[in-house]
């Protein structure tokens, strides 16, 4: 009777540890945010008056360049009519290097689009990432990368947490359930869709003991890790040259 009530005592520790661990999974990923809006508002007040003062400056200067150009056009001593022609010719053959950049800048705006809706059309992202996107601006235009890879410098250890456990006889299903709730609740911080749903398969595979289950779906956890990795990567650098 002693033996039963001495192994059944450290079952409720996983449980508890389980409960605390929700306020600590995203410790750092809501420092991460409450430093950005932070940063962002304070960022805010000081355009205000920067703001104020280029549009100032450049409303000096347009009025300056117009008062120019209508003291030469009269120098001149020809039309109005055919000199304001020949301006907006002048302006066309300036801007026309100007154009094809924006062109070029245009089409990787909307390859970037096409390759982020695939993400969601094919299931590898959710709605959390959405929210990631949100709190992006100009101060902060990289803030979602930044998050992807702080998540992928944890996601490393809880794989690695993860392996050891696996290796280990006789295997402990309570501690591979754990590595990978936690595993779990980090990929849920970026919405990785498709890694949410096999953790979730590996712990069902854990609570019925199924060591051929955890290691077959562990795969594929890593496989769908990787993937969403990669696709993230090619996405982020598109997105960067078509600022």
């Amino acid at each position: 009777m002693s033996k039963q009530n001495g192994s059944n005592a450290p079952a409720a520790a996983p449980s508890d540890r389980r409960i605390l661990f929700v306020p600590l999974q995203r410790f750092r990923f809501r420092r991460l945010l409450r430093l950005h809006l932070a940063h962002r508002e304070s960022r805010n007040k000081f355009n205000l008056s920067e703001t104020k003062k280029i549009r100032e400056q450049k409303e000096e200067r347009e009025g300056e360049e117009t008062l120019v150009d209508i003291v030469r056009l009269n120098s001149l001593g020809k039309k109005s009519s055919l000199n304001t022609k020949l301006l907006k010719c002048e302006v066309y053959e300036d801007e026309n290097p100007k154009k094809s950049h924006t062109m070029e800048a245009h089409q990787l705006q909307h390859q970037a689009a096409c390759m982020r809706k695939a993400l969601f059309d094919q299931g590898y992202l959710d709605e959390q990432f959405l929210q990631l996107e949100d709190l992006e601006d100009e101060a902060n235009p990289n803030f979602v990368e930044e998050v992807v890879k702080l998540y992928y410098t944890d996601s490393a250890r809880f794989i690695r947490n993860i392996e050891l456990t696996l290796d280990k006889n006789p295997l402990d299903f309570e501690k591979l359930d754990d590595f990978m709730h936690q595993f779990k609740g980090s990929s849920s911080s970026i919405g990785a869709k498709k890694v949410q749903k096999e953790c979730t398969q590996f712990q069902e595979y854990c609570k019925m003991g199924n060591f051929e289950g955890c290691l077959r779906t562990f795969q594929e956890v890593k496989q769908e890790h990787a993937a969403l990795k990669k696709k993230l990567e090619s996405y982020f650098q598109l997105a960067r040259q078509a600022r």
